[in-house]
């Protein structure tokens, strides 16, 4: 039937683009293979309170310290990602994982240890999938989202490769996942899924990381807001 049809594309669609990553963060688990730690290749941002224009979470709660900094922009020539993004520089970037349909890259925070010995960290995940779809598809896709999950509609826009982006907002507790799609190349085929996905890892509300959701909130924004085009992106050769 062409209702089933149409689901099932936009729901491959959505596995191999990074909105599956959404699926992860409703579910707070990240599915992929872990990672290990990368050294940043690019120089550090220093960020001043008149100068900087992303958030870096500085909190007057001194257990959520750990997790705030300066931005860093980390290096993504040579990889498949069409976009390049910066960092709170306290955080780890782990190396790329993936499989035929997307790529993703975890931030991780600081690990936080309360007074019963607890452990909890948090996530940053950029992702995008390896093939592109048309304006049309890419609308269909985020409005499948939208039909389908809470959301707090667009919330932030940006020039990429000169055209308007929108980034769609999606809550998960206490914290914010985007989904947009990012143009590269002159063919139709040519936006990818791409999504932000914010993930809290041990504690709850009150708890460990729970207790710092500024700080992760403005480790996201960081990640989002400094989104710019790779323009040494290997995509053509996948």
């Amino acid at each position: 039937m062409p209702g089933n049809t149409s689901r099932r594309r936009l729901l491959a669609a959505l596995a191999g683009g990074v909105s599956a990553g959404l699926a992860g963060c409703f579910g707070g688990s990240d599915d992929g293979t872990t990672g290990s730690a990368s050294t940043p290749t690019a120089a550090t941002t220093t960020a001043t309170a008149a100068a900087a224009s992303t958030p870096t979470g500085a909190s007057t709660n001194a257990f959520c310290d750990p997790p705030t900094g300066s931005s860093t922009r980390y290096d993504t020539a040579g990889t498949p990602f069409v976009f390049s993004y910066e960092y709170v520089d306290s955080w780890t970037v782990e190396d790329p994982f993936g499989n035929a349909v997307s790529r993703a890259q975890r931030v991780v925070s600081p690990t936080l240890t309360n007074a019963d010995g607890d452990e909890s960290d948090a996530t940053v995940r950029v992702a995008q999938s390896i093939t592109p779809v048309t304006a049309d598809a890419a609308a269909e896709t985020i409005q499948f989202l939208r039909d389908n999950q809470e959301h707090n509609g667009v919330t932030y826009e940006t020039d990429f490769n000169g055209e308007t982006v929108e980034f769609v907002e999606f809550p998960n507790v206490d914290v914010y996942s985007y989904n947009t799609h990012l143009p590269y190349g002159d063919g139709e085929e040519r936006y990818y899924s791409f999504s932000i996905v914010t993930l809290l890892d041990g504690g709850g509300p009150g708890q460990n990381i729970g207790r710092c959701t500024d700080a992760v909130n403005a480790a996201t924004r960081t990640t989002l807001e400094s989104i710019e085009p790779n323009p040494a992106t290997t995509i053509d050769a996948v």
